[in-house]
């Protein structure tokens, strides 16, 4: 019996120091980054970066079988055009594309592009890659960018 008091005085003692460990990053910590392994800040909502704008590559196709999209449409709300516009893989492709695109890495580009066209692109289509900035609330609201940088247009053509 003494031995299960003294693992309970344990416990609890531990579990108080836990607590007021976790919760003094805040206060020896403040704005900075608030995970200390084994003493993590404890808090319902995780702190939200007051970020004006943000930016990613992206897939926009010009023209489906031979007509024109009037307005050009992201692969990304590309629904009926492709097959599955909201893949994550398409997506980290579109990310590895991009910046090697960029940097002009012109065998490693088109190695990921046929890649990319062959998987996710049906034919004939043509498409642009962009890097474009946004702030995501306005980018919600109204669909606009703060800026759209070309790297590049494409056409597959049909086999």
């Amino acid at each position: 019996m003494k031995e299960y008091k003294q693992l309970q005085k344990f416990i609890i003692g531990f579990l108080i120091f836990y607590f007021i460990a976790g919760l003094s990053t805040e206060v020896f910590l403040p704005g900075r980054e608030k995970d200390i392994p084994m003493f993590f800040s404890w808090f319902l909502f995780s702190h939200t970066p007051d970020e004006k704008s943000s930016s990613q590559y992206a897939v926009r196709i010009l023209e489906f079988n031979d007509k024109t999209l009037n307005p050009p449409i992201l692969f990304n709300e590309a629904y009926g055009i492709v097959d599955n516009p909201g893949s994550p893989k398409a997506r980290a492709l579109i990310r590895k594309l991009g910046p090697v695109t960029m940097m002009g890495t012109g065998r490693e580009s088109e190695q990921l592009r046929k890649l990319f066209e062959q998987v996710y692109l049906p034919a004939p289509i043509r498409y642009e890659l962009l890097f474009i900035t946004y702030d995501p609330i306005q980018r919600f609201k109204t669909g606009e960018f703060i800026s759209i940088k070309k790297l590049g247009e494409f056409t597959k053509n049909s086999q």
